[in-house]
């Protein structure tokens, strides 16, 4: 008969009142894992936090539009140009129900305007230096309540330094009126129509995709013989080229209305204005 196989030894038994050590190893080793983890997670939100302190923009992501009043500007400034002042600009509400918010940005030209040199404006100071290069996206919405002619509509200008001066060297305007067949097709360029000569409603117009005349006198926009060229066209002769602001500090990206061109008694409104910079936007709702 085989002799039988002895049993193994077994486990040294521990008295009850004694802790297992095994079982106490198990829960120390358990409470230092959970501790390194909620370490780890701290560490990872104090990161996140100073990242979103360092620019609080997500890169592809819409950001909040930034409202802009007289006390939270963001960078604009307003202005009007001539004696006696024939055009006004104002914070104001309305009108209709806008595209943001519940105000805008109202310009008016008077009775007396007359096509003369007078002019209101809005301009944002915080862009100079930009390349032309990395604007992604550049928009902005108009209203108009009443005007004597059908093609009174606000424009928009940036001013642009092409040779590292410092100075602004070509004032770049695009004008809503300019963007049909009637003036692209005799320039050459591919670009939208846009121009539909609407009142009482909101349009928006795109300017990155759009004509630009170069402001060089009273006689150089389409309607006297300019032509449209195209923001990436002038980018290609100057790849360098930036904003930059004039005068004073005045800001060299400008959204306003008046002289020569306007006629009498319009009252208009511009808000939602979109500044994209290398696929970040900024969206600017004006409030009275």
């Amino acid at each position: 008969m085989a002799a039988k196989e002895p049993n193994p030894p077994s486990a040294p038994a521990f008295p009850e009142w004694l802790p297992n050590p095994i079982s106490v190893l198990g829960s120390v080793l358990a409470r230092k894992t959970a501790l390194a983890f909620r370490l780890s997670l701290l560490l990872t939100a104090s990161m996140l936090l100073l990242a979103c302190e360092e620019d609080t923009r997500i890169p592809g992501f819409p950001s909040p539009p930034l409202v802009v009043t007289e006390a939270t500007p963001h960078g604009w400034t307003y202005e009007t140009m001539g004696v006696p002042a024939t055009t006004t600009v104002k914070f104001s509400p309305g009108p209709a129900t806008p595209i943001l918010g519940t105000g805008s940005v109202r310009f008016t030209t008077t009775a007396t305007h007359n096509h003369s040199f007078n002019f209101s404006r809005v301009r944002n100071t915080q862009y100079a230096g930009t390349l032309l290069s990395s604007i992604t996206e550049l928009s902005y919405a108009t209203f108009v309540e009443r005007r004597d002619t059908l093609v009174d509509t606000p424009f928009f200008v940036l001013h642009a330094d092409n040779n590292g001066d410092g100075t602004a060297d070509d004032i770049l305007n695009f004008t809503p009126w300019y963007q049909t067949a009637q003036f692209i097709v005799p320039a050459g360029i591919s670009v939208p129509e846009q121009w539909v000569s609407r009142n009482n409603t909101w349009q928006t117009w795109d300017v990155l995709h759009g004509g630009f005349f170069i402001v060089t006198d009273v006689l150089s926009d389409p309607d006297n013989n300019g032509r449209l060229i195209t923001l990436a066209s002038y980018i290609q002769k100057y790849p360098h080229a930036t904003i930059r602001n004039v005068g004073n500090g005045r800001g060299g990206i400008r959204v306003g209305l008046g002289g020569p061109t306007f006629a009498n008694n319009f009252i208009g409104y511009v808000d939602n204005v979109k500044i994209g910079i290398a696929g970040q936007t900024t969206t600017y709702d004006f409030e009275n």
